[in-house]
Parts: structure tokens; C-alpha cells; sequence
């Protein structure tokens, strides 16, 4: 997959979209190394690049829901929480097998990205709107 930002995956808050086209930049790196050799230290930097990621970028969405008592925040909270331990997993994984966990990553990540972007967060847009969130 050829991952590019697209409008299509913006929320319309500048903050999040900007953290969102971090993630979409980190999934295309990890794209590009596979296959090539001598990348396990590149590849390993993209996981400390996805826990740090998580950590800022959940942040800023769960404070955002926290302020604005976003109704549905337990749902989503409880999917950045998945996130965080899939992570936590493929690391293991990659750890033991290089080769076949950055492939499960990639894989991982290209799903996540289009149903968390194009589902999950597509649900707080009209919340963000009536709270004017830009």
C-alpha cells in the first residue's frame, strides 16, 4: 500500500490531523524497509516512534474528550488502550522474528489507520464542530 495523507482522513481539529499525518509518515517508513536488509534498527526506532506516538496522541484526543465530556469516550478510549498493547505485542513479535514482525506491524498499522481514522474518529467530528475544536 502507497499510504498518503488524505483529506478524507482529516477530523477538522489542526492538532489531531497533524498527530494523524505523523502516523500515516510513520506507516509509509515502514512500508519502504521492508524488505530491504540491515533495517532492524530503523525498524525498532518506528516502534519507539509508535509508543511515544501513542502516548502524545491519546493524550491530546482523550483530553479533548475529557473537557468537552465526549459521550462516547470510554469506546474510544478502550481502542487507543488495544492500540497501545497491539503494539506492545508486534514488538515482542518482532523481537523474536524481525522479518515476519515488521510485516505484521505494517499490516497492522494500514488497518488500524483506515478503520481508526475513517471510522472511530469520523464518530467525534460533529461533536468537535458543536464544540467549535478546530
Amino acid at each position: 500500500m502507497n499510504l498518503k495523507w488524505q483529506e478524507e482522513y482529516s477530523v477538522g481539529v489542526a492538532v489531531i490531523d497533524n498527530q494523524h499525518k505523523q502516523l500515516v509518515s510513520t506507516i509509509a517508513s515502514m512500508a519502504f524497509l521492508l524488505g530491504k536488509s540491515h533495517n532492524v534498527q530503523k525498524i525498532a526506532n518506528i516502534f519507539e516512534e509508535l509508543e511515544q506516538y501513542a502516548a502524545v496522541h491519546f493524550k491530546t484526543e482523550e483530553e479533548l474528550f475529557a473537557k468537552y465530556n465526549y459521550e462516547f469516550a470510554a469506546e474510544h478510549i478502550a481502542k487507543h488502550n488495544e492500540f497501545e498493547a497491539k503494539i506492545v505485542e508486534l514488538k515482542v513479535g518482532f523481537k523474536n522474528d524481525s522479518i515476519l514482525g515488521s510485516f505484521d506491524l505494517t499490516d497492522y498499522l494500514e488497518d488500524w489507520l483506515l478503520n481508526h481514522l475513517l471510522t472511530e474518529d469520523r464518530k467525534y467530528i460533529p461533536y468537535m464542530k458543536q464544540h467549535n475544536i478546530k
